[in-house]
């Protein structure tokens, strides 16, 4: 007789509040950082882009 398992997972991850606290920590310090050198998300982005048309270029 074929003995059959079947195995699960959870496709939503599991986040634990110490985590979230952690992450919203981190987006306070990082925007603080952002605004006392005046820089916006897409100042950020910009920059990536450019870094990485040189990098494939080379």
């Amino acid at each position: 007789m074929l003995k059959v398992e079947t195995i699960t997972y959870s496709s939503v991850p599991q986040i634990k509040p110490q985590e979230i606290e952690s992450l919203k920590k981190a987006v306070i310090k990082l925007s603080q950082i952002l605004a006392e050198k005046n820089l916006t998300e897409d100042d950020i982005v910009a920059d990536f882009q450019e870094l990485k048309k040189k990098l494939i270029n080379e």
